[in-house]
């Protein structure tokens, strides 16, 4: 588990603290999770940074707060590297990212049958103050905006790709993620744990990174195991050999491949397959995986929002 680091939290707009009203499952760490700010207004955390990336955590436990009607819980989120303040007013300067817009916890939290949310953003600083602005939406006069919790930690830059050899899968199209590239962490599993959630947000261009480790003590030689790995019914490693890759058994190795979700709908699942290459007649017939990252990459216009989850049919049983 990566531990939380404080950074000097400062809030730089007013805001409101106050209990929940009804009583739901409580998620770990009680005072990560306690209300920090409930607001009608637009409010603003500082952080002071260094240059280099960061992990941004946003942390919010959908509930009734201050006899507050949960639905209303409806807003976005920008951070900025650079602010510009005049007469007490914020501006955020050109190259903001859009992080979340018109989110709605509630039906969230619903859709995912999650207690609590946990957005994980990559984010590379190129200033000494990180800048995150909740603004309630300005479709209904009762919206509001709350943050339960907030993470702020300096990380190596692992998932910088700018040298290339990242290419789209299924398109002879070259991907490259830098400094201007922000990344959302959509899913992260050991193989054989939870299932996938759907995430959707169609347009955008997705980096997996699957992870892979030769435990099986007899597979030593290049000539043993192989096998194919599809995203989106698209051919991403043919003959995939993990020896060749890691030179040895018991290293760990990961590969990166960049996928975009077709645009046929508001929410699309992302399809990872891995099938044995039988063509090969090897000794073992089989793949493996270990762990899968997903991120979602920002755009050119630095955004990373898309649309709330749908919830889906409600069952009643008489």
């Amino acid at each position: 588990m990566i531990p939380i680091l404080g950074v000097g939290l400062r809030m730089l707009g007013p805001s409101s603290c106050c209990q929940p009203s009804l009583q739901f499952p409580k998620p770990p760490l009680r005072t990560l999770w306690s209300l920090k700010f409930l607001n009608h207004n637009p409010s603003f955390y500082g952080f002071p940074i260094v240059h280099g990336r960061m992990l941004v955590r946003l942390c919010f436990y959908s509930n009734s707060y201050n006899g507050l009607n949960a639905t209303d819980a409806v807003f976005s989120v920008t951070a900025c590297n650079r602010l510009n303040a005049t007469n007490n007013k914020f501006f955020f300067l050109p190259g903001s990212l859009s992080l979340l817009r018109n989110f709605n916890t509630a039906q969230t939290t619903e859709a995912l049958n999650y207690v609590y949310i946990v957005n994980g953003y990559l984010i590379a600083g190129d200033g000494d103050t990180l800048t995150i602005k909740f603004t309630p939406s300005t479709n209904s006069s009762n919206a509001y905006a709350f943050m339960n919790g907030v993470e702020v930690m300096f990380m190596p830059d692992i998932y910088k790709n700018d040298d290339g050899t990242l290419i789209l899968v299924g398109q002879n199209y070259l991907i490259y993620i830098d400094n201007t590239t922000a990344l959302e962490n959509v899913y992260r599993i050991n193989v054989g744990g939870n299932d996938i959630s759907p995430f959707g947000d169609t347009r955008f261009v997705y980096l997996a990174r699957l992870h892979f480790y030769e435990v099986q003590a007899d597979i030593t030689t290049i000539n043993q195991r192989t096998f194919n790995i599809l995203l989106d019914n698209e051919t991403a490693e043919f003959r995939a050999n993990v020896i060749r890759w890691a030179k040895h058994n018991g290293v760990p190795v990961y590969k990166d491949y960049a996928v975009i979700v077709p645009s046929e709908g508001p929410q699309q699942d992302l399809w990872l397959a891995l099938h044995p290459d039988l063509s090969t007649q090897f000794e073992y017939d089989d793949a493996i995986l270990n762990e899968v990252e997903i991120f979602k990459l920002s755009d050119t216009d630095c955004n990373l929002i898309g649309a709330n989850p749908i919830p889906g049919p409600q069952h009643i049983v008489d």
